[in-house]
């Protein structure tokens, strides 16, 4: 007689959802018996996008609260005025700029956010009028917005169309090797088209600025070590594969231990700081293109790191500071009278494409069939629908992907069925397999 046929249904209710959680303890379906299934790189690049460096975290923690405690011993406490900050500003990238001791072309990346157009107004007073390039398509508020500063200002913006570009894998697999940045981005891009035009060049960019003048509400970590852990993995889902992992699988991959107990920076900003935007987003210096990082200069991590949480609430302070700026290079603040970050980028939305978010034509050959929500960078799917060869890489990549039997081919079908009907979750998860794909190609993984 079997078992089953003598328990109560209850019973073996239960039973059956232990059984199904203990198989996914043990390995996602998905990966199942493979042997990529237990190598942490693997599973860090899925659920964090990126691959971790505990040693580098805690040094750029130590060196962070550095920065902040020299600020408090020749500054104090007291927050700048609106003309100090802008003393601060030029002075932070005549440092950067004198750093690289290098006689290149300047550049800059245009956007529709605050971080690099502080940086032209900053640079345009010290005598310096960079190159100025974007990247993106109609839908993308970056390049959107960068086209109409150019006809008004006559800024020659070099427009890089990722709708009309040429994408290659190799390309992809050249720069994967060498950068942290590993999510598929038209970053790429950038550097081939402004070297083709200028030679060597030093790129001013706005990094880190945003995480700086941004902090996070209180109120909206969990609290200790292992609520900033949970926390940090719940807003760092950047390929949304966290769900097909078990929780404590996903929270393994982050430290034990905070890189520092110092209470001047929060364990919640420790993780931000020194793992997502240090080992994730931070920008790599190549032959053709070097770097200077104005906001990672010691003085500026310094004072915004003393900043109170108030100013730098959803960028309170920062926000205030630049509307005082050039009216008319931001002139999408005009008007406005929303204070925080959030608030500022859905009323330009709803200016800009008079849609509060609804989903726009972005196809060039049918308008009335790809809609998709506007968006404030590179949209993977809008570039699928548009450009021949990114969809040829695209599928390449699958191939491939399919052929080393990393995952289920079931499973990438699924996913990429998803993403073609144009679903967020689909395009995210799609990223993340095409940046596995290439991190295993070039030996990352």
């Amino acid at each position: 007689m079997k078992l089953s046929s003598v328990l109560p249904p209850k019973v073996k209710g239960v039973l059956r959802k232990a059984f199904k959680i203990a198989h996914r303890l043990l390995a996602p379906d998905f990966v199942r018996l493979h042997k990529y299934s237990a190598d942490k790189r693997f599973l860090q690049l899925l659920a964090f996008a990126a691959i971790f460096d505990h040693e580098a975290a805690r040094e750029w923690v130590r060196w962070a609260l550095e920065c902040r405690t020299k600020w408090l011993c020749k500054q104090g406490p007291l927050p700048l005025t609106n003309p100090e900050m802008k003393n601060l500003l030029v002075a932070v990238v005549r440092e950067a700029l004198a750093a690289q001791h290098l006689d290149r072309p300047i550049m800059l990346g245009l956007s529709s956010r605050f971080d690099a157009r502080p940086l032209m107004v900053a640079l345009w007073s010290i005598g310096i009028r960079p190159n100025l390039y974007t990247f993106g398509q109609i839908g993308n508020l970056d390049y959107d917005l960068a086209r109409i500063l150019d006809r008004r200002l006559d800024l020659g913006v070099v427009f890089i169309d990722t709708s009309e570009e040429d994408w290659s894998l190799e390309l992809f697999e050249e720069v994967t090797s060498k950068t942290l940045d590993m999510p598929l981005s038209p970053r790429i891009l950038v550097e081939r088209t402004m070297a083709r035009l200028h030679g060597p060049f030093l790129d001013v960019q706005g990094h880190l600025n945003r995480p700086l003048t941004g902090g996070t509400d209180p109120d909206t970590i969990e609290p200790g070590w292992d609520g900033a852990r949970r926390t940090f993995a719940r807003r760092n889902d950047w390929f949304s594969f966290q769900h097909v992992f078990p929780r404590r699988l996903v929270l393994s991959l982050l430290p034990e231990k905070p890189p520092s107990q110092d209470p001047g920076l929060s364990h919640y900003r420790q993780l931000d700081l020194g793992y997502r935007q240090r080992q994730r987003i931070r920008p790599t210096a190549t032959s053709a293109q070097a770097l200077a990082l104005p906001y990672e200069t010691e003085r500026w991590v310094g004072h915004w790191l003393a900043a109170s949480d108030f100013e730098k609430q959803g960028q309170r302070r920062w926000l205030g500071f630049v509307k005082t700026l050039d009216t008319k290079v931001f002139f999408d603040m005009a008007s406005l009278t929303e204070e925080t970050r959030q608030e500022i980028d859905a009323a330009r939305i709803a200016k800009f494409y008079n849609a509060c978010g609804r989903p726009i034509s972005v196809s060039k050959t049918d308008p009335q069939k790809v809609l998709a929500p506007p968006h404030g960078h590179f949209s993977l799917f809008a570039c699928y629908q548009n450009n021949q060869s990114f969809r040829k890489l695209v599928h390449e990549v699958i191939r491939r992907l399919d052929g080393r039997g990393v995952f289920d081919r079931s499973f990438t079908r699924s996913v990429f069925d998803n993403f073609v009907s144009g679903s967020w979750r689909g395009q995210q998860m799609l990223t993340g397999l095409l940046t596995v794909d290439v991190a295993i190609e070039v030996g990352r993984i």
